[in-house]
């Protein structure tokens, strides 16, 4: 108990001192909104939506959709653009390479409104706001968590780096023979085929982030991510026994995996593992587990894509889990 008491008080510690530490031009203003929440960001000089992607840790064509443009064409320099904030660039506590989030409290809002806006806990944003009491005044300005940002590195290019780097795009370009496809079965049992044409390839001749990002091997391990920025500095209890596995009706990409448990907050994350042959991967909690004879006894149900990843042949298995 006493451990667990001091990782906290660490935890509250190193938070607080941080956030306070820094200048108000490093903090970032947090935009909700029903389509997704955001951050505006003043495009400078040479900067394009691959370096500002990358400064954001979010895909460039994700960055595109969201400022209704393509992603192969140029930002004119001090444009202000949205910067989406989601599970792959929100932080829930500081880190390296992030900045903080402020958010200005509206009419008829509270700190638990917000709370479930952003998917944290009313109880996290009073740790951080230790100023503020549940009954949060319209106009005051709170903090809200981090977003990943390195500031873009400017790469000085001449015009003889130009040329020679258009005359490859435009090479790639017609090489329709070197065309990426990548295959799917859809839920129709037919083949799905997605083309990235050389289009899609930065100066360096690589595939863009988002698909830099769907080859990494750590994207099989689901909600990594999330999970130590939503548990770090926090002790986690343990549990074991029966998992059992569920048809997902639904589309998901790699690492998308989803869990019903009866203890863990919805919508947090959990750590499963496969003591049998130690694989682990990381679920997001959507709901409690159905009381049916399917799932008697157990302590999971879990989205049959993660069969795979696991390593499981089985509907049920012994695991072990971690959650908060």
């Amino acid at each position: 108990m006493a451990n667990k008491t001091f990782l906290f008080i660490t935890f509250l510690i190193f938070t607080f001192c941080y956030s306070n530490g820094l200048n108000a031009q490093d903090t970032l203003k947090l935009y909700l909104s029903a389509n997704g929440n955001y951050v505006k960001y003043t495009v400078g000089k040479d900067e394009t939506l691959f370096t500002i992607g990358k400064a954001f840790q979010i895909p460039p064509v994700k960055l595109a959709e969201a400022n209704q443009t393509d992603v192969t064409q140029a930002i004119n320099e001090k444009k202000s653009i949205q910067v989406p904030v989601g599970s792959f660039n929100y932080y829930r506590m500081a880190m390296d390479n992030t900045r903080p989030l402020s958010y200005t409290i509206t009419e008829n809002e509270n700190l638990e409104s917000i709370s479930k806006k952003l998917n944290v806990t009313s109880r996290l944003l009073e740790v951080w706001n230790p100023q503020l009491k549940k009954n949060a005044l319209a106009g005051q300005k709170i903090h809200v968590g981090w977003i990943a940002f390195k500031k873009p590195v400017k790469t000085p290019e001449n015009k003889t780096q130009v040329r020679e780097s258009s005359k490859n795009i435009e090479s790639n370009q017609k090489q329709a023979d070197k065309k990426i496809v990548i295959k799917e079965k859809t839920t129709e049992n037919k083949e799905s085929v997605t083309v990235f044409t050389p289009s899609l390839l930065d100066s360096s001749h690589n595939i863009i982030d988002s698909l830099q990002a769907a080859d990494d091997s750590l994207t099989a391990l689901g909600y990594w991510k999330e999970f130590e920025a939503e548990n770090g500095g926090f002790s986690l209890f343990t549990q074991t026994g029966a998992c059992v596995l569920y048809n997902l009706k639904m589309a998901s990409g790699t690492g998308q995996y989803y869990a019903m448990h009866n203890e863990a907050a919805i919508g947090s994350f959990i750590k499963v593992e496969s003591p049998a042959n130690n694989k682990v991967i990381y679920a997001k909690v959507i709901g409690r587990i159905p009381k049916i004879n399917k799932y008697h006894n157990a302590v999971l149900a879990l989205s049959d894509n993660a069969a795979k990843a696991l390593n499981i042949s089985t509907a049920k298995f012994f695991c072990r889990l971690s959650y908060r």
